[in-house]
C-alpha cells in the first residue's frame, strides 16, 4: 500500500491482481501515482490485457472524497465516450446480417429524423461527418430525464447541419444520440437491453449498464472537477440518459478490457469488419479524419493506437488497444478534464513494450 498526499488528501494507491512481473508493476505504481499528484485526480481505475488476457487490475486515489472510500478495480465510473465502441459494434453486427446499409439515408430507419438539404446516411453518423452539431452552451450538463433516444433528438435535430455531411469531420456526441434512436427503432428494444445481449454478455461484461441517476449502482465513483484555484471540487450535475448510444454508461475498468479483448478475438463482429471500424475516414480534400467507424484511430509517439477516450461531467477515460503487440490497457479517472490522459497512456506503453 502506498500513500501520498495530493492537494491535502491523503491517497491510499492499492493494487491487485498482478501477473505482470514485479518491476513492471512498481514502474506503473510510480507513473500513475507521479502523474495523479501532478493532475491532482482523485482516483485512477486500470486494467491491463496482453495476448488477450487481463494481466492485472488495480485502484489508486479515491473514488470518493467526502467519504474516504478508496478506488479499486471494481470501482464503477462513467465511461463518457468509450460508449460510442459499442454502440458502432451493435450496429455492425446488424450490417453484417444484412439488416443496416451503412450507406442507406438514417431516414430509411428512422424517420422520425429530419429532413435536410442533403441525406445523411449511417456510416457519416457513426464517423462524425453527418455535420450534426456538437453541444451548445451549457447542453452537456443537461438534467432533463429521458427514457428513449428519439425524444432528446428535439435538443438539436431541428437545427441546421453544420456542413454538407461526408466533406468534413466535427466530433458530435449527438450523431450518436441518432444511431441510439436508429438501434431502439430497428431493435425494437430498450438500447441497454439490446447492448447487454449482443454485446456485454458475448464478451463478459458483468458490470456495465446505464450510468442512471437514479438507480443504486454498487461501487460508483463520484465525480470530480478542478477549480482555476486548483482547488478539486465535486463536478456539476449530469443527467446522461440523453446519450446513453455516445456516452451515458458506466463500467468497472475490466469490462472495457473483457470489451477490447472480446473485439479482437473476433467474438463480437468479423474480423473484416472490425479492419473497417479501424480504417480512418477519408475526406474529399485527400485529408483522413483521426475516426473510423466508432473508433478513434490516434498517433502518438510514431504509434498507431485503436480505441476510444471520453470526458464528461466528473470523468476521463481511455480505451488503447495495441493489436500488433497483443496489449490492450484501458484506465478511467474520476476527475473531468484531467491533464494525466496522455502522460499516463506513454508511461504504460514505455513498461509494457520495453
Amino acid at each position: 500500500m502506498i500513500q501520498q498526499i495530493v492537494a491535502g488528501v491523503i491517497f491510499a494507491c492499492g493494487l491487485a491482481s498482478a501477473q505482470l512481473a514485479p518491476e513492471q508493476v512498481k514502474k506503473i505504481d510510480e507513473v500513475v501515482t507521479t502523474e495523479m499528484s501532478r493532475a491532482s485526480v482523485p482516483g485512477v481505475s486500470m486494467a491491463i490485457a496482453i495476448n488477450g488476457k487481463i494481466q492485472w487490475t488495480g485502484g489508486f486515489g479515491m473514488a470518493d472524497l467526502e467519504n474516504f472510500v478508496p478506488m479499486t478495480a471494481d470501482t464503477r465510473v462513467r465511461l463518457a465516450s468509450i460508449s460510442k465502441p459499442m454502440t458502432a459494434v451493435a450496429i455492425m453486427q446488424l450490417v453484417e446480417h444484412g439488416k443496416i446499409d451503412l450507406d442507406a439515408p438514417i431516414r430509411k430507419y428512422l424517420p422520425e429524423f429530419p429532413e435536410k438539404p442533403w441525406p445523411v446516411t449511417v456510416r457519416q453518423l457513426m464517423g462524425h461527418t453527418a455535420g450534426i452539431r456538437g453541444y451548445l452552451g451549457n447542453e452537456m450538463s443537461s438534467t432533463e430525464h429521458y427514457t428513449d433516444h428519439v425524444t432528446p433528438m428535439q435538443v438539436f435535430a431541428k437545427d441546421a447541419l453544420i456542413f454538407e455531411p461526408g466533406t468534413k469531420y466535427t466530433y458530435s456526441t449527438y450523431g450518436y444520440t441518432v444511431l441510439g434512436a436508429m438501434l431502439e427503432k430497428l431493435t425494437n428494444e430498450k438500447l441497454v437491453n439490446y447492448l447487454r445481449t449482443h454485446v456485454f454478455n458475448p464478451a463478459g461484461m458483468e458490470t456495465i449498464g446505464e450510468d442512471s441517476v437514479y438507480a443504486l449502482i454498487p461501487h460508483r465513483s463520484r465525480g470530480y472537477q478542478l477549480l482555476k484555484d486548483g482547488t478539486v471540487a465535486n463536478c456539476e450535475l449530469a443527467d446522461t440518459s440523453n446519450k446513453i448510444a455516445g456516452g451515458g454508461l458506466i463500467s468497472s475498468v475490466a469490462d472495457l478490457a473483457k470489451f477490447a479483448i472480446a473485439l479482437t478475438q473476433g467474438k463480437l463482429v468479423k474480423p473484416e469488419t472490425l479492419k473497417a471500424m479501424w480504417t480512418p475516414t477519408k475526406l474529399p480534400d485527400g485529408s483522413t479524419a483521426p475516426y473510423g467507424l466508432g473508433f478513434e484511430i490516434r498517433q502518438d509517439q510514431g504509434m498507431t493506437l485503436y480505441g476510444h477516450t471520453g470526458g464528461q461531467r466528473g470523468t476521463t477515460t481511455n480505451l488503447v488497444i495495441l493489436p500488433d503487440q497483443g496489449i490492450i490497457y484501458a484506465y478511467m479517472m474520476n476527475l473531468e478534464s484531467a491533464h494525466a490522459m496522455t502522460p499516463i497512456s506513454r508511461g504504460l506503453r514505455q513498461i509494457l513494450l520495453h
